[in-house]
């Protein structure tokens, strides 16, 4: 992991990284059952929330991609939860192993694009955070870091409770 961070980005970075090895060490000895039964969040499995999770990592990368060109980044039709319901879906009949994989890719992108973010993009009051709608440092640990630790706890509590009653 990377040291104590100095800045916004390496602060961003930091909590990327600790939420997404958290997440990948809770789930570490998982058998594929146990990691595909329903029930953890609503009817949505492990495997269905990591799908959910790797589609809101490619549109963080898109909004940053536009902001990045001068675009403001444009909202996917939808409501969140026609959203979610379709990203489950594109990997429902696909093995675990294919989901971590793209989870590890879109965690990789999404690393390599905060690296690569002009200094300004962690300033509020520029172009850039205006086009993205807030610093990077505050809207990607919205959108990503934090939205990680909440699929983490939701899995961590249904393990336990799996534990006290299995």
């Amino acid at each position: 992991m990377t040291d104590a961070p100095d800045s916004p980005r390496d602060a961003l970075i930091y909590r990327l990284e600790a939420e997404y090895f958290q997440l990948l060490e809770l789930i570490d000895d998982l058998t594929l059952e146990e990691i595909s039964l329903p029930g953890v969040v609503g009817h949505w499995s492990i495997k269905d929330i990591i799908a959910h999770i790797v589609y809101w990592n490619w549109m963080q990368m898109s909004e940053i991609a536009a902001a990045q060109v001068g675009l403001q980044p444009q909202p996917q039709p939808g409501d969140d939860d026609t959203l979610n319901a379709q990203a489950v879906a594109r990997y429902q009949d696909l093995f675990i192993d294919h989901v971590l994989s793209d989870f590890s890719a879109t965690y990789e992108m999404l690393m390599a694009a905060v690296r690569a973010l002009p200094e300004n993009a962690f300033h509020a009051d520029s172009d850039f955070a205006g086009r993205l709608g807030g610093a990077a440092d505050a809207v990607l640990t919205e959108q990503t870091a934090d939205h990680w630790a909440e699929h983490t706890e939701h899995i961590r509590v249904w393990l336990q409770r799996d534990q006290a009653h299995g």
